[in-house]
């Protein structure tokens, strides 16, 4: 609950002096300094900190990726692995100091999939990690497409992997919307992928990343708040964020 209340302290510091980022490494390296800032003195920050994470296929096959860890805080002879994520809809601003022009990420299934795989990798980190007296996880989203923060339609691909306000992430990961892949023309092989019936090709959910089974230990009940609002009357100024913790 202690370093909870830092990372939530912190955040509020940050939307108050950086309320909009360039990109995703911008708002790492901001909340790093800000977290060590709030947390005080024997904090101390590795980004980018290096682990072996086993990784579960569809089909049961199992990986050992390397999968750096965003920001790892040490304090007190306890460990926070923290893992962010910056989504953004086409925004262009000019401040006093800085002129900002973000990207339209758009591929919401592909991001909402990306959230839940975070949560995978931090569960697998916390309970890896046995010499701390305590380790504890954390998942931060900021983001100013609002879409996120609504329920997925049950007729996309990722209705599984609705990240809205109010969710509940379940421990069995149910997959991508077969119905709808069955929609598209796909079948289901012996394999556990999806090909594509005219031409045999591996359909994108069934390759790399997106072929993992994320099933996760806990459940997880998902809060979006209203992170900052910048530019006047300006389309996708509003920013939201949201943390996840994660425990053993």
């Amino acid at each position: 609950m202690y370093m909870k209340e830092k990372i939530l302290e912190s955040l509020k510091l940050l939307s108050q002096e950086r309320p909009i980022f360039h990109s995703e490494d911008d708002f790492k390296f901001a909340f790093s300094n800000t977290l060590q800032k709030i947390v005080g003195k024997g904090c101390e920050i590795r980004l980018e900190r290096p682990v072996d994470i086993e990784m579960v296929c569809r089909n049961g096959v199992t990986k050992l990726v390397k999968a750096p860890i965003d920001i790892v805080l040490l304090y007190k002879n306890s460990m926070y692995p923290i893992e962010l994520k910056y989504k953004t809809k086409a925004l262009e601003l000019e401040t006093e100091n800085d002129k900002y022009i973000l990207a339209e990420h758009g591929a919401r299934d592909k991001g909402r999939f990306s959230f839940r795989k975070d949560i995978y990798r931090l569960e697998y980190v916390v309970h890896d990690n046995k010499k701390y007296k305590e380790v504890q996880g954390f998942f931060i989203v900021i983001t100013n497409d609002e879409a996120y923060t609504k329920k997925a339609s049950s007729l996309t691909l990722d209705k599984n992997y609705s990240f809205h306000n109010g969710a509940t992430l379940q421990k069995k990961d149910l997959g991508w919307n077969e119905k709808k892949l069955e929609a598209l023309g796909l079948v289901e092989k012996e394999d556990k992928k999806f090909y594509k019936i005219d031409t045999d090709a591996v359909h994108e959910t069934s390759r790399g990343e997106s072929f993992y089974q994320l099933d996760l230990k806990n459940e997880y009940t998902i809060k979006w708040e209203e992170y900052s609002e910048v530019g006047a009357n300006k389309k996708n100024s509003k920013f939201y964020f949201s943390v996840s913790e994660v425990n053993n």
